[in-house]
């Protein structure tokens, strides 16, 4: 309990309560958003299949706007990499060792 006396489920329950009418609206926006597009169309068009406009970077990495473009080497790995099942642990260790060396 906090020093209002509202326990912590209390808390959550009032900001669902006032998050409701918000997460309802945004029920139709789906159904909206996926009428207005056309087909998806794998290639140089493929945001805007979607409708999303892509943008020119200007700035360096930022997540925001997608990261990164890899390098061909890179892609490259992971194309290979992907080929394959291994432990995540067993990668993490042997990726630690590398980057150490």
């Amino acid at each position: 309990m906090d020093s209002n006396g509202l326990t912590r489920r209390e808390l959550f329950l009032m900001g669902n309560a006032i998050a409701l009418p918000t997460l309802l609206g945004r029920l139709d926006a789906p159904a909206e958003a996926a009428a207005a597009p056309g087909p998806l169309v794998a290639g140089p068009q493929i945001y805007q299949s979607i409708g999303v406009e892509p943008v020119i970077n200007c700035r360096g990495t930022f997540t925001i706007i997608g990261g990164s473009v890899e390098r061909p080497e890179v892609r490259a790995a992971m194309d290979a990499a992907s080929k394959y099942f291994v432990q995540i642990d067993e990668l993490a260790d042997a990726v630690g060792r590398r980057f150490a060396d």
